[in-house]
């Protein structure tokens, strides 16, 4: 599964459901298509309740696309629905509903365990960057379900996390020497020296009567996630009464 995204399980599905692209490139999260309406136009719910990734728009994802794990994690999905067409009431949104269902516990005990990695000796080098920055991905977790009391009361629980330290490639126009000489003619003052000092000299080639030239290179990139699913179930009367938790 690519990147371990329950969007990539409806994504290939063949539920008739087609990927969206980002409202703004690089603002949006990961949306689908119903009925040929807009992505805005549908619902996701979690266990019955509101999943979108932010709140002013229906997506499956969070806002900025920088989160690895949508919704839930995939190894706490037990049930996934579409609905669309002519949807009942109870669905919100336009084109239709996808409603995920957090596994449950049996009177069995079952889990699992997986840790994913992408490195910098597994990738190739940026095609701007001279030379290859150290890069670490790594995405695990697992799941523990079973029973609390054998026929009567069962607990399910999943954690995935992921820690990225990575880079990506910055570019900024800063001064040449004849621009920053210039200055300090123009304003021979100790502040103009300082504010010049936090900023670098150009790495990429520049005519000799600019001003400004490019400067390239690697800049950090660290990113943090956490996600719980939690589902405890209790048969009372003929019934069941459940309690989930996920964020």
């Amino acid at each position: 599964m690519i990147n371990r995204k329950v969007t990539t399980i409806i994504e290939y599905s063949g539920a008739g459901l087609t990927k969206g692209e980002a409202l703004v490139s690089g603002a949006g999260g990961t949306r689908f298509r119903m009925n040929g309406l807009g992505g805005s136009a549908m619902t996701a719910t979690a266990n019955g309740t509101n999943a979108s990734g932010f709140a002013a728009s229906n997506l499956l994802g969070g806002y900025g696309g920088f989160t690895k794990i949508d919704i839930m994690s995939a190894d706490a999905v037990g049930e996934v629905q579409v609905v669309k067409g002519v949807i009942p009431a109870q669905y919100g949104g336009l084109s239709g509903n996808v409603s995920f269902i957090t596994k449950a516990g049996t009177n069995d005990w079952h889990g699992s365990l997986f840790h994913r990695y992408e490195g910098s000796a597994l990738s190739a080098r940026q095609p701007f960057l001279t030379s290859k920055p150290h890069c670490v991905w790594n995405q695990f977790g697992g799941s523990l379900g079973g029973p609390i009391l054998r026929d009567k009361f069962f607990f399910f629980l999943a954690y995935e996390g992921y820690r990225q330290r990575s880079s990506t490639t910055l570019s900024n126009d800063v001064p040449t020497p004849l621009f920053r000489e210039t200055l300090l003619r123009a304003l021979p003052f100790p502040e103009t020296a300082i504010v010049l000092k936090y900023y670098t000299l150009p790495n990429q080639p520049y005519g000799p009567t600019d001003l400004l030239g490019r400067w390239v290179g690697p800049g950090l990139s660290n990113q943090n996630d956490d996600h719980v699913d939690t589902k405890l179930d209790y048969l009372l009367g003929g019934g069941n009464l459940s309690v989930t938790f996920t964020g």
